[in-house]
């Protein structure tokens, strides 16, 4: 599936070109396009440092959350929710005034990791 394609599936409103970012860098790593259910938490231990063997995918949304978390900063350009109740919080510009973060919240800023 192409971004394009799974864009339109998805029904994604691509809000700027950081959100764009963010959905191009992830897209691949979701079970629905790859079929692998590991690849997106094997990803995950890599950038937040946690063990997530076993764990699941509970949510992963490019709208926004959908839950009723709180995100620590407006506009999350991905949420994730794993099973085992951690969320991480994807961000593709520069973050500035976060929240305090709960126990098992986590956020990545891609703008400040390709620096």
């Amino acid at each position: 599936m192409t971004l394009d394609e799974f864009i339109t599936y998805r029904n994604i409103k691509v809000k700027d070109d950081e959100h764009r970012k963010v959905i191009e860098s992830f897209y691949p790593y979701l079970r629905s396009v790859s079929d692998d259910e590991r690849l997106l938490p094997t990803l995950l231990e890599k950038y937040i440092g946690v063990n997530l063997s076993g764990v699941s995918v509970v949510t992963a949304c490019f709208n926004g959350v959908n839950d009723g978390t709180i995100p620590p900063c407006d506009n999350v350009d991905l949420y994730i929710k794993l099973s085992n109740g951690v969320k991480v919080f994807v961000y593709g510009r520069e973050t500035q005034n976060i929240n305090p973060l709960n126990k098992n919240e986590y956020v990545i800023n891609l703008n400040a990791l390709s620096e």
